[in-house]
C-alpha cells in the first residue's frame, strides 16, 4: 500500500465514522420520536395536525427560504430537487416549491419549520 492508498484509506475511514455518528443520531431521534407517539398512545392522545397553510401564507418558497425554514444549506435543497425527492416548479430559470408539498414532507418526516 503506497502514501496515497493509506492518506484515502484514513479519509475514508474518517468519513465512514463520521457517518455512523450521524446515523446514530437519526436513530436516537427516531427512537425518541417513536418513544413519544407510544407515550400519547399510552395517554389516548394524538398529535397535533400537521399546519395547515393560512390566508397570505406564501404559497411557493425558493430553495434558500426552505432551506431557511429547515436549517439546512442550499445546495442540500438543490440536489434533493435534482434526485426527485422534493417537487418544485421550474419557471424559467427559477425554481420555487409549492408550501403544500413542503407541509407533506415535513408531516411525512416529522421536522421542518418550527412555528
Amino acid at each position: 500500500m503506497n502514501a496515497d492508498d493509506h492518506t484515502r484509506a484514513k479519509a475514508l475511514a474518517a468519513d465512514l465514522h463520521e457517518v455512523q455518528q450521524i446515523l446514530q443520531r437519526w436513530a436516537d431521534e427516531n427512537q425518541a420520536l417513536a418513544d413519544e407517539i407510544e407515550q400519547l398512545r399510552a395517554q389516548n392522545v394524538r398529535p397535533a395536525p400537521p399546519p395547515v397553510p393560512k390566508v397570505g401564507d406564501p404559497v411557493y418558497l425558493t430553495p434558500k427560504q426552505l432551506a431557511e425554514r429547515w436549517g439546512m444549506h442550499t445546495e442540500s435543497i438543490r440536489r434533493k430537487i435534482r434526485n426527485q425527492e422534493l417537487p418544485c416548479l421550474r419557471m424559467s430559470n427559477r425554481v420555487r416549491i409549492v408550501m403544500a408539498d413542503i407541509l407533506a414532507d415535513e408531516a411525512q418526516n416529522h421536522f421542518g419549520a418550527v412555528n
